[in-house]
């Protein structure tokens, strides 16, 4: 299929039938989104995987912070080359040559939230507007209108619901056509921490000050249930239509999307864990950041149902854990750091059964990140960049390098953010 660009400035109301080089393309704009739409350049590539990667020996991207379609990924890129300005859009890539699939962008706005759910795009630009679009050919399915735009941080999707989180208000769009659901305003006056999608549901955590935590299940009709509050300290992934909130050094409750209750209760990991992080329905795993010494417990998984410890991993001393774990396709992905040489990070495959490790890759820093000599004298290797497991899909696995200052860039393949994907040789 041949490159070729797509401009939609269409007057208000107007439907037009645009010959280009691909054939005949149907233009419909209502309210003039001045979209411009580059590709697609070539054959749709698909998935490189069904399941999560055992072998880590094969980086087949390296990207900014990409969200994974079949075998795209797609990310936020600045189209505009000036250091001073940006022109941010979205774009897609092939895994396995690199080269553009397509573009979108938009003359009047900036890209502000870039979500992937359902083998649908979806993107949320600095003016309000909300679009949804395939993969295969950027083309919007639907526009939609968010009056919040200001305070968002978040962009999520179930099943159903494309859902605006910000601050102090969830807005959902039905997913299947873009019009407004509902519109639910969070109690209290609280910072937001985290959003997740599970089953039909959207799960917020907020900081209220001295009054601790919040956490608010917002259900698919749009109605707010407040499912826990004080010493929350995480919200945990735990299969579909389930989801934990875990304590520091305490007990992580696992309730139902659907209804709100409690349908399990799971001790504390032990004196030396900080919490869960991460889950399938099945176990929670669970790391030790101050785990150091031979002998010291690094990982440690939980099976739910047996109420009892499956298995752990423990340090030989020359290692620690960093990052949270991610559970997928009965593997856990975990980062560990050398105790003695904060300029890497190692990958590890483990075995969601057993824990034996199954596969590890070693992640050279520097290799990402730019630093003068000045930012050498005071930067810390260990404590001033952060990297995590950020995503699972269509057989990949992706690790991310954080910029280790605001505002400064890493390396020019990835801008503020870098990030690494896997996937079976």
């Amino acid at each position: 299929m041949g490159r070729w660009k797509r401009n939609r400035l269409i007057v208000m109301g107007v439907v037009a039938a645009v010959v280009v080089a691909g054939g005949v393309y149907l233009v419909a704009d209502r309210l003039g989104y001045d979209e411009q739409i580059e590709g697609p350049n070539s054959a749709y590539p698909e998935a490189l995987g069904s399941t999560a990667p055992e072998d880590l020996s094969n980086v087949v991207a390296l990207a900014n912070d990409p969200r994974i379609v079949d075998g795209l990924r797609v990310e936020r890129v600045d189209f505009d080359q000036d250091d001073y300005t940006e022109d941010l859009g979205v774009a897609a890539f092939d895994l396995r040559t690199g080269e553009e699939y397509w573009s979108y962008r938009r003359e009047s706005a900036d890209l502000s939230r870039l979500t992937v759910a359902d083998g649908q795009v979806y993107a949320l630009w600095s003016d309000g507007l909300l679009v949804r679009f395939d993969p295969r050919t950027a083309e919007p399915t639907w526009h939609a209108e968010s009056d919040d735009t200001d305070g968002v941080r978040y962009l999520r999707a179930t099943d159903e619901t494309v859902a605006v989180v910000g601050e102090s208000n969830v807005t959902g769009f039905r997913a299947s056509d873009g019009e407004r659901a509902w519109s639910t305003s969070l109690p209290g006056d609280c910072g937001l921490n985290r959003a997740l999608a599970t089953g039909g549901a959207i799960v917020v955590k907020r900081g209220c000050g001295n009054d601790g935590d919040r956490v608010t299940l917002v259900g698919p009709d749009g109605e707010p249930t407040g499912v826990d509050s004080g010493d929350v300290t995480y919200l945990v992934r735990f299969g579909e239509g389930r989801f934990g909130v875990s304590d520091l050094f305490g007990e992580t409750v696992v309730y139902s999307a659907d209804s709100g209750e409690r349908v399990a209760t799971v001790p504390p990991a032990g004196d030396a864990f900080a919490s869960y992080h991460d889950g399938d329905g099945e176990l929670l795993v669970a790391d030790s950041p101050d785990a150091t010494e031979e002998g010291d417990i690094a990982y440690m998984a939980w099976d739910v149902a047996d109420n009892s410890e499956l298995w752990s991993v423990a340090t030989d001393g020359t290692w620690m854990a960093q990052g949270r774990p991610w559970l997928v396709d009965g593997r856990v992905y975990a980062l560990r750091r050398d105790i003695g040489d904060a300029t890497t990070r190692e990958l590890v495959a483990y075995d969601a059964a057993d824990g034996t490790e199954l596969a590890a890759a070693t992640i050279d820093l520097d290799e990402h990140l730019t630093l003068t000599e000045y930012d050498r004298d005071s930067f810390s290797y260990s404590s001033d960049v952060w990297v995590t497991v950020s995503n699972a899909a269509d057989g990949t696995i992706t690790v991310t390098i954080a910029a280790p200052f605001p505002g400064r860039g890493t390396s020019g393949h990835c801008g503020e953010r870098c990030s690494r994907v896997y996937a079976a040789p």
